[in-house]
């Protein structure tokens, strides 16, 4: 389903960018595997084959936001898939992974915290896939 998400995403001109708490290495390869140019890892950010520093202390949606801001995209124009809310407040649209907010009065309260959040029944390639096929409708429409 994931690859997919990414063959729906490229004829539609969608730009992927894999996101990583990883090593640069390690991300660059998986990023390359799946024809990923744009990916965030430990330390930065790659965009289009060119490398981009961030401070240590950079959170991962820090480093989503300064990524978008690189590529000049709107923060509305930004579509994120994960299972922690930590990076809803970098996109437009997050879409969680898997989240069942009866059962988790916490997740609930946090659910109120963020409007832009959309919840996936799947996990994984499900989820994103499910995020990508939704919001490409939608936004045709």
């Amino acid at each position: 389903m994931g690859i997919r998400a990414l063959e729906a995403c490229d004829r539609a001109d969608v730009v992927v960018v894999a996101v990583s708490e990883r090593p640069r290495d390690e991300v660059a390869g998986d990023a390359r595997v799946l024809g990923l140019d744009d990916y965030l890892f430990d330390e930065g950010f790659v965009l289009a084959g060119e490398e981009h520093e961030l401070p240590v202390s950079a959170t991962r949606a820090e480093a989503i936001a300064e990524h978008a801001r690189a590529r000049a995209l709107a923060l509305e124009d930004c579509v994120g898939v994960g299972d922690s809310l930590d990076l809803a407040p970098a996109v437009g649209t997050f879409w969680l992974a898997g989240a069942a907010p009866g059962e988790d009065p916490l997740l609930a309260l946090e659910l109120e915290r963020h409007p832009n959040v959309r919840l996936a029944e799947g996990h994984g390639e499900a989820a994103f896939y499910e995020a990508v096929v939704t919001t490409l409708m939608e936004r045709r429409a």
